[in-house]
């Protein structure tokens, strides 16, 4: 089995069977009820039959970062984090972390990507 380190593409389950996706294409996931929404690059948006807890246990170590009760975001799509804490992501989409969740993303942030 490969390494998380070395994992390029992940299968997700959806209404159709298994879907490979690249990592790097992957925005974020939104919580939509007991599945997920799957937000990507190439403006793909896909039920995912998982929840946000399975898939945020799965991909933590893939840079998947809970930074919102209902948002799963892939930190290597982050553009900028501007002052107030607003992140903008590389298509611009800008997401706010949660007021409880803020401390533990610039942490985060700065832990894994600051120099």
């Amino acid at each position: 089995m490969l390494s998380a380190i070395f994992r390029k593409t992940i299968a997700l389950p959806t209404a159709g069977g298994y879907a490979f996706f690249l990592i790097e294409h992957i925005l974020y996931f939104k919580a939509d009820n007991k599945d997920a929404i799957l937000i990507c690059i190439e403006t793909d948006v896909c039920r995912v039959f998982k929840s946000l807890k399975e898939l945020e246990t799965s991909l933590s170590s893939c840079g998947f970062l809970r930074i919102r009760r209902d948002v799963l975001l892939n930190t290597i799509n982050i553009k900028t984090v501007s002052k107030d804490g607003s992140i903008i992501l590389t298509t611009g989409e800008t997401v706010h972390p949660s007021r409880e969740k803020a401390k533990a993303v610039e942490q985060y942030l700065k832990d894994y990507y600051y120099i």
